[in-house]
């Protein structure tokens, strides 16, 4: 559904795509030195002849023009969802859903090494990304972490279930990484980077 914002909201990433991969400062040196050689042959080649100090004007402006170009496609390719506590629903852009819409939790498999934890949510029509610990190894915490707790806490979330199997001892292996409630919220406070944790295991 589409509605209006009654509280103020709190983010439910801690680490945004920027400062994610890198620090900040290491962000920005990285990503001109990728820029650096490239903006600096396409200024010379569109005014060759020109004085250095130009020619270094135009690699600046192109590298924050590029640098701007994608920051912005980062955003609309991973928006951040915002949790409103009060009225008690998760809104990723304009679409807003309730917490107890959620009724799917499955930790991602990102790789054997990652220090990464990351939690997806599902509910009718919305997918949420919950990142507990980034690549980096820093831990969610303070208020966003609050938040993620108070969201799981009140959604649906339950293991998901085959009729092959109505006594859910094989949940694990029909639906690896699938998680319940419980399980979710106690990776919420404890991410854990074992890359075998999945349903039911936690230890």
């Amino acid at each position: 559904m589409r509605g209006t914002r009654s509280s103020p909201e709190v983010p439910l990433v801690q680490w945004n795509w920027f400062t994610r991969a890198k620090t900040p400062s290491e962000s920005i040196l990285i990503g001109m030195l990728l820029l650096a050689i490239p903006a600096w042959n396409f200024s010379g080649m569109l005014i060759d002849g020109i004085s250095f100090g130009l020619r270094l004007g135009v690699l600046v402006v192109l590298s924050v023009i590029l640098f701007g170009v994608m920051a912005v496609l980062m955003a609309v390719r991973h928006p951040t969802p915002h949790a409103d506590l009060a009225a008690r629903t998760v809104r990723v852009r304009s679409r807003v859903t309730p917490f107890a819409a959620f009724t799917s939790a499955k930790r991602l498999r990102i790789g054997s090494s990652s220090k990464r934890v990351v939690i997806e949510l599902h509910a009718p029509g919305q997918t949420v990304l919950l990142e507990l610990r980034d690549s980096l190894g820093r831990v969610t915490t303070g208020r966003t972490q609050e938040a993620i707790l108070e969201f799981l806490h009140g959604s649906g979330v339950v293991l998901p279930t085959s009729r092959d199997d109505p006594t859910g001892r094989f949940t694990e292996l029909n639906f690896p990484g699938h998680l319940s409630r419980e399980q979710a919220i106690a990776l919420a406070e404890r991410p854990l980077t074992a890359p075998d944790v999945g349903s039911g295991a936690h230890g």
